[in-house]
Parts: structure tokens; C-alpha cells; sequence
């Protein structure tokens, strides 16, 4: 029962350290085929899955996750398209809804890419200021009144930079915290 214990708990160290391998980013992916090449040294079924486990963490931390950044802009872009199409709604709680929405995204941005963190809050707070602005140019109008009016009350939006910046900014650091805390 041994023998066919450890025999298993290789194969799957092996499977997963060839999945981190190929999940991880140019740089660390020599580093996880040599703790592969070093398997077969390990004795033991539970000691090779935590060698594997090591490996495959190294592989997916946020610096060997650089295959996922791409999603960072189109995330973005999603929120924002959230915010303004809830911000045009006629509803007395659109604009509540839209501040939590504008929370919500900004902080969920700045904890998957702690990194762009600063970037995530600073465009999406911006990004009703820049839509206001832009209906009052093109004329558009909107389905509530704005207080107060025109380019000025579109400016005014730009007070949602601040708990855009918060909330993403936050978010990034507790990440990071996260990230860095033992694990037991």
C-alpha cells in the first residue's frame, strides 16, 4: 500500500509542477522544471505534494501571474460601462447605486492588480466627471436634473476620485498584506 502511495503522490507532484510550469510566467518557469528535475529526490507521497504545492505557489504569485494582466483592461472598461449606464438611470436610488457599484469595482480592480491599484481608482473616479462633461458638450440630455448644472456640476463629480482611490488603493494593500502573511 506504501509503494502504491507514493507512486501516486509523485505522479501527482509531477503533473502539478508541469501544470505550474506551464501556467508561469518565462523567468520562473526554469526555476519550477529544476524543482522537477529534483522530485524524485523527495521522499514521500506527502512530501513531494508539498514540494509541488511550493512550486506551483511560486509559479502563481502576482509576480508569476502576468498571464492574467491582460484582463485588467477590459475589467476596467466593463466597470466603468457599469457606472455610467446605472448613472443614467431615472431612478431617485441611481445615484447610491452608483456610488456602491463605483466602490465595488474600484475595489475588486485594486485587489486582483494591486499594482494598478492607483490606476483602477483614478479612472474610474474620473470616469462620470469625463461622461458628464462630454453630455454637456454634445447636449445630451440626461434623465434627472444635475445640480449644479453644466461643465461646473460635471467637475463637481471629480469629488469620486477619492473614494475610488480609497477603495482601490485599500483593496491593493490588503492584497498585499494577504499575500505576505504566514500561512499556518
Amino acid at each position: 500500500m506504501s509503494r502504491l502511495a507514493d507512486r501516486a503522490g509523485a505522479a501527482a507532484a509531477a503533473w502539478l509542477l508541469g501544470r505550474a510550469a506551464r501556467w508561469s510566467v518565462p523567468h520562473r518557469r526554469e526555476w519550477i522544471e529544476a524543482m522537477r528535475g529534483e522530485l524524485p529526490e523527495v521522499r514521500g507521497p506527502g512530501a513531494r505534494l508539498s514540494w509541488a504545492l511550493g512550486a506551483a505557489r511560486l509559479a502563481l504569485s502576482p509576480g508569476g501571474r502576468r498571464r492574467l494582466d491582460w484582463l485588467f483592461w477590459p475589467c476596467l472598461l466593463t466597470a466603468c460601462a457599469g457606472v455610467l449606464w446605472m448613472d443614467l438611470s431615472p431612478s431617485d436610488d441611481a445615484g447610491q447605486a452608483t456610488l456602491a457599484l463605483l466602490l465595488l469595482a474600484s475595489a475588486g480592480l485594486g485587489f486582483g492588480w494591486p499594482r494598478r491599484a492607483w490606476a483602477a481608482g483614478l479612472i474610474a473616479g474620473c470616469c462620470l466627471a469625463i461622461a458628464h462633461l462630454a453630455y454637456v458638450v454634445l447636449g445630451v440630455r440626461l434623465p434627472y436634473r444635475m445640480e449644479p448644472s453644466g461643465a461646473t456640476g460635471a467637475l463637481t463629480l471629480l469629488v469620486l476620485l477619492v473614494p475610488a482611490l480609497l477603495a482601490a488603493v485599500g483593496a491593493g494593500w490588503t492584497r498585499r498584506a494577504l499575500s505576505r502573511a504566514p500561512v499556518e
